[in-house]
């Protein structure tokens, strides 16, 4: 009987209570966070598997140096991989939901990749034209509203990688599909420029 007294003080204790209130706050911050995200960007923040990040760092150039752009940079798998495989490069993860990217600023500190940096930002709202290479992850109709931008903005010949959604209208120069569940692919392309009129 006793037990059962401390364990409902415990329960109706003002500190518990706003602990769970907390929590709940926190949760639901969270849910928000990414939600909103994803109702912007048109994906919500999934990783890459691992072997789609591999098939990706493959598909970058051997010697790559500048700026490489992740857009829509999730939980920060793949930029700090990248970061990690080519440490004269500095990689640049934009995610909208704030969550994700403090994760994967935490990740990147502990991890001591010093060449990789997350900001939460909307990645359609940024300028390309310094990138060496782009890599994203983002469904069909994210895919089609950065494509234009991408046109506009690349260099000609700037690596831009995908996984498994393709740029509309542009011919990758490889495709791997993975041998996963999913058959996942991962289209690497070079930025054809502004479209000729």
């Amino acid at each position: 009987m006793v037990e059962r007294a401390e364990a409902v003080a415990t329960a109706t204790d003002p500190a518990v209570i706003v602990l769970e209130l907390g929590l709940i706050a926190l949760t639901l911050a969270v849910a928000v966070s990414i939600a909103w995200g994803t109702f912007r960007t048109g994906i919500s923040p999934m990783p890459s598997s691992r072997r789609a990040r591999k098939a990706m760092l493959l598909r970058l150039p051997r010697d790559l140096r500048g700026r490489v752009y992740d857009l829509g940079s999730g939980w920060g798998g793949l930029a700090i991989a990248i970061a990690r495989a080519h440490p004269r490069s500095e990689v640049i993860g934009y995610e909208i939901s704030t969550v994700p990217v403090l994760c994967a600023r935490v990740f990147a500190r502990l991890l001591r990749v010093d060449n990789v940096r997350f900001e939460r930002r909307d990645f359609f709202a940024s300028d390309y034209r310094d990138a060496a290479a782009i890599v994203t992850y983002l469904f069909p109709d994210g895919m089609a509203k950065l494509c234009m931008k991408l046109e506009e903005e690349l260099p000609v010949g700037t690596p831009v990688i995908s996984n498994t959604f393709r740029v509309p209208g542009w011919e990758p120069e490889r495709t791997t599909t993975m041998r996963d569940f999913h058959r996942t692919r991962i289209y690497a392309y070079r930025a054809p420029g502004p479209p000729q009129i």
